[in-house]
């Protein structure tokens, strides 16, 4: 069965330069169809970050995040809006 989200060598980072701050490293993920997830961490973590980018609200940097068999990295912000809806 093929995976509702798949997520493969996921990096997210905030700033840039010298102020860059990893806040995703190497994400691997598979939610299948019918599962329940429950994401846990201390604050800061990069829950919401990762919840964001699955929801198709901020845009990928690197790495590989389908949902619904979708690709979205280096989708357009009007791909983006299209794979919400």
């Amino acid at each position: 069965m093929q995976p509702t989200i798949q997520i493969e060598n996921l990096h997210h980072s905030f700033g840039k330069g010298t102020l860059k701050i990893p806040v995703l490293n190497d994400i691997n993920l598979e939610i299948h169809p019918g599962e329940i997830t429950i994401l846990t961490g201390p604050s800061g973590s990069g829950k919401t970050t990762l919840l964001t980018l699955i929801g198709a609200l901020r845009s990928m940097q690197t790495g590989s995040l389908k949902v619904l068999d979708r690709e979205l990295l280096g989708a357009k912000q009007a791909q983006l809006y299209s794979a919400r809806a």
